[in-house]
């Protein structure tokens, strides 16, 4: 197969590569590192390559759920009246 690679995501045939950071942010429309604070605080899924200098790698999966938890919270109207500490 040939690779063929686009704008925000690499493809080999049918199966979806991993994404970048810079990707990421570019797809979620934030900053590199906006997404390395939501890998690290556990919000978006992501793993690690061995031997590229700790390079985050995340999968579409995570980014999809990362979106559905933020479309539940948008919508829910408990969120939206709770009042706010401080």
């Amino acid at each position: 197969m040939c690779a063929v690679w686009t704008r925000s995501w690499t493809r080999y045939g049918d199966d979806v590569v991993d994404l970048q950071v810079r990707e990421v942010a570019a797809e979620l429309h934030v900053s590199a590192e906006t997404v390395r604070v939501l890998i690290r605080s556990g919000e978006l899924a992501a793993y690690r390559l061995r031997g590229t200098s700790g390079r985050w790698r995340v999968p579409r999966a995570a980014i999809d759920d990362y979106r559905d938890r933020q479309t539940r919270i948008r919508n829910d109207p408990w969120v939206r009246t709770r009042q706010r500490r401080g």
